[in-house]
């Protein structure tokens, strides 16, 4: 993986946005003083690739006071070119996005590899890295104080520390997993060895379940023959009840159906009396016949009369409620006419008001207007004042800017004749032999470079001086303007307000002519009642009819009482039509109903015998009952005897069977049993072979060749050929002689091979220095991947100068094996033994990155 391009905001030191090209970068050094951000810079690269860094949270990541961050890292990887791009938005409900991109160069465009969501997305961007977070600043990374982390530890310790980098840590949790595996299978074991003699021992009972099944057989059978003869007997008595039980039936019915007997002679006899009490009624009306015709005669005479007088009514009622009706239109036409002329007057009466001040309002406009006039003039004078103040502002920041440079340059002057004064034969400048006259000549050069600086710097000191003063001229008159331009809004709203008071006026003035003539010409139509035309002529005309209805409210009143005088008849005229009608209908009645109660009393005769007889037979029916009852609890007893009987069998065979179950689950259990030990002797196996001797062991083994020819590969380039170094694994001890593990360094060069230990100065940090670039590397290829590039954070700061220069050799000495090598470093005097420098500096904005 080789970096292309960084861009972020507001992520950590960085707040505004920030782009690091690496493009034309191959070695460069990382510059800036403590806390600038240079780390951040990494922190932003991991965070953009795997969404981890630093910190536990990301929205820790973001700038204070900022609500959201972005990192987008462009990088190249087998031949292709891809983006990431990672945003946070922070909140109670944070929200992360995360946008996976590669380069179509055909298309020069961008084609989109992200996935439906963030953790598909990441997947992705893994399986391409071929390498995860912790093995990606475990290999790219070399921070400070780690070069001799490994070759500083006793032998002992070091196989441990090539173990944790080679991520031999899981096989610590296999061993651990497998030894919990072991243990749960030694508790199933236990459990399945106590099962089985459980089982053993309940299936000793095989003989004593046997004889108390044959028990419960044979008392199932006995009781089986006593219950057959009991429902024998029970059917008999049951057949006997039913008999009885028919007959009593039957004496109930008819016991039941002669009170209903009686009961209808009853009723008919009181029906009868009623139809003979209807007879004597209907004749004593029919005796009144001549009366009441006569009556009914006059009723319908004078019914007659009283509708005509109604139908007059209805038409005068009708007519008048006309006549209200356009009485009701005509005041209201009037009253609509008298409201449209107060209005119209008061109309008039307002816009005359408004035209009495328009010269008053014309004279306030003009004076408003000048005043406007006046005051925008200053506002224009102003801006002016401000422009010339901003130009005088660029003039003082670049002369600022310029003293700057020029001091610097001064110092650096000061600091050559320094070194030159100090420097002995040879020049610390163009590194020439040093004579006088070349001394002099050099001093001379310097110090007319110095005196065209300092001409220059107090220049533009000077120039700086007048453009203070004019600045706070300028100030004192903006101020002054902006104090009498506070008057301006104020005066705008009152022009605003007089020019539109102003144009009602005058448009009152031209409109009082045109409302006076509307109001004379509603006055005049009141006066002559002209409204409402075709109302009135209707009135005159419905008026006329109504004097030809010629109703007579007293005729009318006087029908009225002659009707409900009358209106008895109508009632006793419909009772004598009823009692001519029904008189020989209630006659026929009177004859059936006589027979009826006869055709009665000749079956209760018959029925009362047949109930004498029935209650005879039925007399022995308590005592069956009771003798059924007993046969029928017996039976029940025996049945529920037999029922516990035949689960007595039914619990002796469950026993029986449960013991062919248990003979049967043995087998299986103890199959289990020997699988389950055999399982455990497995992972009892593994345990061992996951162990420090075991798989742990072969691997390390398998990686130390691997490891001393990545590191003697680099010693040689950084030795030209004369340093290289082997790794032992085994060593005899002492006493015995017998081999045991170790891991022990020997180097050899011109003078032999020796030890690590007896190492010192820029050898030993050669040697450092290989096998931690050797390490990274091995960590790398074992994930999958090819290191491609190179962090350095070595604390260049606790080095002395020839400390710091070894590092640089070595550093040059191992560039061809990288694409990107980035040195981190805060000292000034470094940066010129690197071909680039990324600087990052602090600004009230946020860090900012340049790179020369």
């Amino acid at each position: 993986m080789i970096p292309v391009e960084l861009r972020l905001q507001n992520f950590m030191a960085y707040k505004t946005p920030q782009t690091l090209s690496f493009a034309d970068i191959h070695l460069a050094c990382l510059t800036g003083e403590n806390g600038a951000g240079k780390s951040t810079l990494l922190d932003a690269i991991t965070w953009a690739l795997w969404g981890k860094a630093r910190t536990r949270l990301d929205d820790d990541l973001i700038h204070l006071g900022e609500s959201e961050m972005e990192v987008a890292f462009t990088f190249a990887l087998g031949g292709e070119t891809y983006r990431v791009l990672r945003r946070r938005i922070a909140g109670k409900r944070g929200r992360s996005e995360l946008h996976f991109h590669a380069f179509l160069p055909a298309a020069n465009d961008w084609r989109t590899l992200t996935e439906s969501g963030i953790r598909q997305t990441q997947d992705k961007i893994n399986r391409l890295l071929r390498l995860d977070y912790d093995t990606f600043i475990n290999s790219a990374f070399l921070l400070q104080g780690r070069a001799d982390e490994f070759t500083n530890k006793r032998p002992a310790e070091r196989k441990q520390i090539l173990g944790d980098i080679l991520g031999l840590g899981i096989y610590d949790e296999y061993e651990e997993r497998a030894a919990e595996k072991t243990r749960l299978l030694g508790q199933e074991i236990r459990i399945l060895e106590a099962q089985i003699e459980q089982m053993e021992g309940e299936m000793a009972n095989e003989a004593a379940y046997r004889t108390e099944w044959e028990e419960a057989q044979n008392r199932a059978a006995d009781l089986h023959k006593a219950l057959r003869a009991a429902e024998t007997t029970l059917a008999d008595l049951r057949q006997r009840h039913k008999e009885l039980d028919i007959k009593q039936r039957q004496l109930d019915d008819l016991q039941t159906r002669l009170r209903q007997a009686q009961t209808d002679l009853d009723d008919l006899t009181a029906a009868i009396a009623q139809i003979e009490k209807r007879i004597a009624g209907y004749r004593a009306v029919i005796a009144r016949a001549g009366d009441i015709e006569t009556g009914y005669a006059n009723l319908q005479r004078a019914q007659a009369e009283l509708e005509d007088w109604n139908q007059r009514l209805a038409q005068s009622a009708g007519l008048r409620n006309e006549v209200h009706r356009l009485e009701t239109a005509i005041q209201h036409a009037r009253a609509a006419l008298e409201a449209d002329l107060k209005v119209k007057q008061a109309r008039l009466k307002d816009l005359q008001a408004k035209a009495e001040g328009l010269d008053k309002f014309r004279a306030n406009v003009a004076r408003l207007q000048a005043e406007q006039a006046r005051l925008q003039a200053q506002e224009a004078e102003r801006d002016r004042l401000r422009e010339e103040q901003q130009t005088l502002a660029t003039e003082a920041a670049r002369l600022t800017e310029e003293n700057k440079q020029h001091r610097a340059e001064m110092d650096k002057i000061r600091a050559r004749l320094d070194q030159l004064e100090a420097a002995g034969s040879t020049c610390p400048v163009c590194a020439q032999p040093l004579s006088d006259e070349h001394r002099a000549t050099v001093r001379r050069q310097f110090t007319a470079e110095g005196t065209a600086h300092g001409d220059a710097y107090r220049a533009n000191e000077a120039r700086l001086q007048e453009i203070q003063a004019e600045q706070k001229r300028l100030t004192a008159a903006i101020r002054q303007a902006e104090r009498t331009l506070k008057q301006l809004p104020a005066l705008q709203r009152q022009l605003a307000q007089a020019e539109h008071t102003l144009q009602e006026a005058e448009d009152a003035a031209a409109r009082i002519a045109a409302l006076q003539a509307e109001r004379d010409a509603l006055q005049k139509r009141l006066d002559e009642a002209d409204f409402a035309p075709q109302e009135r002529a209707e009135l005159a005309r419905l008026q006329a009819e109504l004097a030809q209805v010629g109703y007579d409210a007293d005729a009318h009143a006087a029908a009225r009482t002659a009707v409900a005088d009358l209106t008895p008849y109508a009632d006793e005229y419909r009772r004598l039509e009823d009692a001519r009608t029904r008189l020989s209908e209630e006659e026929a009645r009177r004859t059936q109903e006589e027979a009826r109660r006869q055709r009665l009393l000749a079956q209760t005769e018959t029925d009362r015998a047949t109930v004498a007889a029935l209650t005879a037979e039925t007399a022995a029916l308590p005592q069956l009952t009771a003798e059924l009852t007993a046969a029928s609890t017996r039976l029940d007893d025996l049945q529920r005897q037999e029922r516990l009987a035949r689960d007595a069998v039914a619990a002796a065979r469950q026993k029986l069977d449960h013991l062919a179950y248990l003979a049967k689950e043995r087998g299986k259990k103890e199959a289990a049993l020997a699988e389950l030990k055999e399982t455990r002797e497995i992972y009892t196996e593994l345990r061992a072979a996951f162990g420090k001797r075991g798989v742990q062991a072969l691997l390390i083994e398998h990686a130390i060749p691997e490891l001393e020819q990545e590191a003697n590969h680099i010693l040689t380039r950084m030795t030209d050929g004369r340093v290289n170094l082997q790794f032992i694994t085994q060593r005899a001890t002492r006493t015995t002689g017998s081999p045991i593990e170790t891991l022990d360094i020997r180097i050899a060069d011109e003078l032999g091979t020796r030890n690590y230990d007896l190492y010192s100065g820029g050898e030993a940090f050669r040697i450092n220095f290989a096998i931690r670039i050797a390490l990274s590397k091995l960590l790398a290829r074992r994930a999958g991947a090819s290191l491609q590039t190179l962090v350095i954070d070595e604390g260049f700061g606790t080095q002395d100068a020839q400390g710091r220069e070894r590092l640089v050799e070595a550093i040059n000495a191992i560039q061809s094996d990288f694409e990107k090598i980035i040195v981190i470093t805060h000292l000034d005097e470094l940066q010129d033994a690197f071909p680039v420098r990324i600087h990052v500096r602090k600004t009230e904005a946020g860090s900012v990155i340049s790179v020369d």
